[in-house]
């Protein structure tokens, strides 16, 4: 019907981190539901052993991150406080931890 559909499918750095920021979403609301949070329930994110480039991308979509998961307080490094879930994850290829607590 002469209908011509073009995707511009380059990944750009940006649109990467928001994926990547997305991946966490995913694993902390699965740690969320293991650690059988209130819905309303404000927590503490820990997220260890990210590369810089997954920090920068946790610093670019903090507001996303934390809005979508009530997340008060993200830590980038384990201050040694007790979490109520844990778990290891696969991140663009990496094991990292991500940890969660009331």
């Amino acid at each position: 019907k002469g209908i011509t559909v073009a995707i511009d499918s380059v990944i750009t750095p940006e649109l990467e981190a928001e994926g990547l920021v997305r991946d966490l979403v995913r694993y902390v609301q699965t740690l969320r539901k293991e650690a059988d949070y209130e819905l309303s329930q404000r927590i503490t994110v820990g997220l260890f052993g990210l590369d810089d480039s997954a920090k920068a991308a946790v610093e670019s979509f903090k507001d996303y991150l934390q809005g979508e998961t009530l997340c008060s307080i993200v830590l980038l490094e384990d201050d040694g406080g007790a979490w109520n879930a844990r778990s290891e994850s696969k991140l663009a290829g990496a094991t990292i931890e991500v940890a969660v607590r009331a």
